[in-house]
């Protein structure tokens, strides 16, 4: 649901502790808050160093749990550096070769005009600008130095939702599943809609769950479309986010899609129609009258039948009324011609 809130207020110091002397490098910035996409600025530094003769920071170093959390842009030596050192830039990675070897002692080596990007694709909490850094010394030796860095709290400019999907022929009493289910055989399809905005999200479906990131802010719901053989299909309408000072921001969010049972033929009533086809595919695993995917058609598809009887479709506009009785049929004489 979108709503009007008040961004947290960000006044953390993070503190690293090494013992007094040792060779460390760390990202300096004034950042509290960013969004996901922003241009951000630091500065690299060395402390406690002599005899350097090059140094190399990786930003793709930096992840962690898989969060590229920002990405470099650019980089430029510092004013008094100019003339003392040369830079390269590869991808996430700078390089500062010195004309002689160096001595270092707080000193701010590239400005981060070490510009970096925040990472846009992932919904992440919190951002760091804090590559590694290893040097070459005096004697020729590569050596990895300890690294800190600031963080951030980051806002994404678009929303993650996770949505759990619940067929009721799925489910037992509880609300869990009834064993296994191949996700990729049950033949499910889901649609997310919102204006302009179409997602085919049928293939992000895995295990009865789904997660969709990013996806876009907007002040409008987003329209969840599912549809399960022997199910109603389900629209459920959505909002994400929220709106502050006249900004969206995005968040993660969860949603849960629940399935009604028992409509066979697809036509957004529960009726005599589903039980004739479940009658008709009896003891085969026609996956239309399969309820409840289990590759046999049995009692326990048309107990739904029974369950949901008469209900009509309430997320589909003018649903038949439903049929009781058809060519001489009805749910009674079928189930009892059935056996049960």
């Amino acid at each position: 649901m979108l709503r009007h809130c008040q961004l947290p207020q960000v006044n953390w110091k993070e503190y690293f502790f090494v013992k007094e002397g040792t060779p460390v490098a760390y990202a300096k910035h004034n950042v509290e808050i960013a969004r996901s996409g922003d241009i951000l600025s630091a500065s690299l530094v060395l402390d406690n160093l002599q005899g350097v003769k090059e140094v190399t920071w990786n930003f793709a170093d930096s992840q962690a749990a898989g969060i590229p959390y920002v990405r470099l842009i650019e980089a430029a030596l510092t004013d008094k550096l100019k003339d003392k050192a040369s830079i390269r830039v590869t991808g996430d990675q700078i390089t500062v070769t010195f004309n002689e070897e160096m001595v270092f002692d707080r000193a701010e080596i590239v400005n981060v005009k070490v510009k970096v990007k925040v990472q846009d694709k992932l919904f992440y909490p919190i951002g760091y600008i804090n590559p590694s850094a290893t040097i070459v010394d005096a004697n020729g030796q590569t050596v990895k130095l300890l690294n800190g860095g600031n963080r951030f709290l980051l806002k994404p400019k678009f929303n993650r939702v996770q949505g759990y999907i619940l067929p009721e022929g799925y489910l037992v009493e509880d609300g869990s599943y009834a064993g296994y289910r191949d996700w990729s055989k049950v033949g499910a399809t889901l649609r997310v809609t919102n204006g302009d905005y179409s997602l085919d999200a049928t293939s992000l479906i895995s295990s009865g769950r789904f997660n969709i990131e990013p996806l876009p802010l907007s002040k409008d719901a987003y329209t969840f479309e599912m549809k399960i053989p022997g199910h109603f299909a389900t629209k459920q309408n959505e909002k994400f986010g929220f709106e502050y000072k006249g900004q969206l921001y995005g968040k993660s969010s969860t949603i849960r899609l629940l399935l009604v049972a028992g409509d066979v033929n697809q036509d957004n009533v529960i009726d005599v129609k589903d039980a004739i086809a479940i009658q008709d595919a009896w003891n085969t695993n026609n996956r239309a009258a399969d309820i409840n995917f289990d590759s046999i058609v049995n009692v326990a598809d048309i107990k739904f039948v029974q369950k949901n009887y008469l209900q009509q479709n309430t997320d589909v506009p003018n649903t038949p009324a439903p049929v009781t009785t058809l060519n001489g049929k009805t749910l009674d004489s079928i189930l009892k011609e059935l056996g049960l």
